[in-house]
């Protein structure tokens, strides 16, 4: 995709520490869009690889926000989201994952399906046929992580965990009444940390910065049960489900870390049926915690240059900074501070002193005079 400054610095492998990094945080609201994959490559395995993602520029946007958990079957979760399944053609409403961030990893600790009655005479033709899902929740401990600290090259993690959702189906052309019933997902992964590198992505401003590169396998087999045996084939035609369906997909996911407390997705892939061409890409434009529309404004306003900084000192450009102190740090990628500055409020850029920045990657920081993050963007000193 093109030269960029990330082929002329010299990698360092990035290792992520033991210490409960936060991928996902219950206040964040997560903005980013999904790309079509057409004409970019699925990201290289091995060391020391650069990721040229210049090209993604733009897609159709998303916002994904997170919640506090306050759920006594999770009662160690740090953050929840509501998301929709569907079982067929009915879309399953208020249904929950739930989430652990620890000093071990980020883990998956299963989900909650919310109890409600939906009819099904659309698919059956009987008005008084009914689909009542009952209030089920899955809790898998520390069986499905999403990372494990310290994250290195080459770890890898084999999540197995089975998610079970129960039900009252009524259908009377089957003679059912409230008969309960499972659907059961048997699902085996494979997660690999198979790369390390640097990764420039156009859309979100992301310059040569260090990064992991995770593969994961995922394969899952739907059950059906009723009564307490496996449903009727043409039941499960009726509702456009297989019995021992398996669904299988490959995916890589390029991580991030600002060298202090977030390990972020900068890049999402997923791949086409073969796993040997990109589908879709999503990315993260920002990843923010309760940040005011103003504060977004600032957030996507700002910006670094020169870029590779070849020379004593790095321009930070705020046009959209709110009229208040604003701190900066420079930080290393051992989450050392090793420059710092104060945001003029009578001008709209900065001139931070890099004489004590040896060549590498960094970070520029942004804080309000509470502490709290505006912003977070990454350079390189040559």
């Amino acid at each position: 995709m093109g030269f960029t400054a990330a082929s002329i610095v010299a990698h360092a492998q990035l290792v992520i520490p033991a210490g409960g990094y936060s991928i996902i945080a219950p206040t964040d609201t997560i903005i980013g869009g999904f790309a079509s994959g057409a004409g970019f490559p699925v990201p290289s395995e091995g060391p020391n690889q650069v990721w040229d993602y210049s090209g993604v520029t733009s897609g159709t946007p998303f916002t994904n926000g997170w919640e506090l958990p306050n759920n006594p079957n999770f009662p160690n979760a740090t953050a929840g989201r509501s998301y929709n399944p569907s079982l067929g053609p009915i879309n399953l409403i208020g249904s929950r994952d739930f989430f652990l961030t620890d000093a071990d990893g980020v883990y998956q600790l299963g989900f909650e399906s919310a109890a409600n009655t939906y009819s099904i005479a659309a698919i059956t033709g009987n008005p008084s046929d009914e689909l009542e899902i009952l209030n089920t929740f899955n809790n898998y401990g520390k069986d499905y992580p999403i990372v494990e600290f310290p994250m290195n090259y080459m770890d890898v993690y084999y999540p197995q965990v089975v998610g079970e959702t129960s039900f009252n189906l009524t259908v009377a052309a089957f003679g059912l009444n409230a008969t309960p019933g499972q659907i059961k997902q048997y699902v085996t992964i494979t997660d690999t940390i198979c790369g390390w590198g640097a990764v420039t992505v156009g859309v979100n401003g992301m310059t040569g910065a260090p990064g992991l590169l995770k593969k994961t396998i995922y394969h899952q087999i739907d059950s059906v049960f009723l009564g307490g045996a496996p449903a009727p084939e043409a039941l499960l035609t009726a509702f456009g489900l297989t019995q021992g369906a398996v669904l299988s997909f490959t995916d890589y996911r390029i991580f991030v870390y600002d060298g202090q407390t977030r390990l972020l997705p900068a890049l999402s892939f997923d791949l086409d049926a073969n796993g040997t061409a990109v589908e879709t890409i999503r990315y993260d434009r920002a990843n923010y915690s309760n940040l005011s529309t103003s504060d977004v404004a600032l957030r996507e306003a700002v910006k670094l240059y020169p870029n590779p900084a070849v020379e004593n000192f790095l321009t930070v450009e705020m046009p959209q900074a709110p009229n208040d102190v604003l701190d900066i740090q420079i930080i290393n990628m051992n989450g050392q501070v090793v420059a710092n500055a104060k945001y003029d409020k009578n001008a709209d850029r900065v001139m931070v002193d890099l004489q004590a920045c040896a060549p590498g990657n960094y970070y520029v920081k942004i804080t309000d005079r509470n502490g709290n993050l505006m912003a977070l963007r990454n350079f390189i000193r040559l």
